[in-house]
C-alpha cells in the first residue's frame, strides 16, 4: 500500500502511440507509481527494514526520481528531431526548384524573336520563344507569330522548316495594307491576334484593336472592323486606348 496520495495502480503516464503525455487525472501531482515506489522501497531498506522509512532518505530518493522522470519527458526523440531538421532543407530545395523554373520561363518570355538568325529551325525557334501562333501561307510558307507587348514578330519558315524572314508587323506601313473586303484570316496572317476585341451590336460587327509602339502608338490603337456575317473587313482606323483612360483615372 502506498500513501501520500500516490496513484499506484493507474495507467502509464506516457502514450507510446503518439509520443506525448496521456491526459488523465492525477493525485498530489504524481502520476508515475513506479517512480515513487522505488524510492519508498529504498527508504525502507536503508532505514533498517521492518517497514520503517527514514524521512531524509525518502526525500532524497523522491527528488531524484522526480527529476529523472521530468527529464525523460522533456527530451525530444532523436527521430523527431531529425525529421524536424529535414523539413527546412526540403523547403529550401523546393524554393530553389521554383526559382529555376521561373527563371527559365522569364528567359522564354523576354527573348526577342528578332535575335534569331536566318536558317534557325522552327523547332529551335519554338524552344526559345514558345509555341506562337501558326499560319499557313499560300506559297507553302509557315508563318509563326510571337507577340511581345506592343510588338508582334512574324517569322516565316520555308518547306524545310528553316527561318527565311523575320519582321515586326505592328507599325503604320503594315496597317496600311489592311483594306476593306479582306478576310479576317488574312488579317491574322498580317497582324496576328489583336490585344482586345469589342462588339458593336447595332452595326453587327466586332472591332479588333492592336496596340503598337512609337509616338504614333502612344495611347492609341489600330482598329479593324469585321462584319459578323461576312467575316470581312468593313473599315479600319485608329482610336484611343481605353487602358490609358483607366490609368489617368487612378492618378
Amino acid at each position: 500500500m502506498v500513501s501520500a496520495g500516490v496513484d499506484e495502480g493507474g495507467a502509464a503516464a506516457f502514450d507510446d502511440q503518439v509520443g506525448s503525455v496521456e491526459e488523465r487525472p492525477v493525485k498530489a501531482g504524481v502520476d508515475d507509481a513506479d517512480a515513487v515506489r522505488k524510492p519508498l522501497d529504498e527508504g525502507r531498506r536503508e532505514g533498517g527494514g521492518q517497514g520503517r522509512i527514514d524521512p531524509e532518505i525518502l526525500e532524497s530518493r523522491v527528488r531524484t526520481g522526480t527529476s529523472e522522470l521530468l527529464q525523460n519527458r522533456r527530451e525530444p526523440s532523436p527521430i523527431s528531431g531529425a525529421e524536424m531538421k529535414s523539413e527546412p532543407g526540403a523547403a529550401v530545395r523546393l524554393s530553389a526548384a521554383l526559382l529555376l523554373a521561373a527563371a527559365a520561363a522569364s528567359c522564354t518570355l523576354f527573348k526577342s524573336p528578332a535575335s534569331l538568325p536566318p536558317g534557325t529551325a522552327i523547332a529551335e525557334a519554338r524552344k526559345v520563344l514558345g509555341a506562337g501562333d501558326e499560319y499557313r501561307l499560300a506559297d507553302g510558307t509557315t508563318r509563326v507569330a510571337f507577340r511581345r507587348g506592343k510588338d508582334t514578330y512574324m517569322l516565316d519558315f520555308d518547306a524545310a522548316g528553316r527561318l527565311v524572314r523575320n519582321q515586326q508587323v505592328l507599325n503604320l506601313s503594315t496597317f496600311a495594307t489592311i483594306q476593306p473586303g479582306m478576310s479576317q484570316s488574312e488579317v491574322l496572317t498580317r497582324l496576328g491576334r489583336p490585344a482586345f476585341i469589342f462588339p458593336v451590336g447595332y452595326q453587327r460587327l466586332q472591332v479588333w484593336n492592336y496596340r503598337f509602339g512609337g509616338l504614333e502608338g502612344d495611347c492609341m490603337v489600330f482598329q479593324v472592323s469585321i462584319g459578323n456575317t461576312s467575316g470581312h473587313v468593313t473599315e479600319t482606323g485608329t482610336g484611343p486606348d481605353p487602358e490609358c483612360s483607366r490609368d489617368s483615372s487612378r492618378d
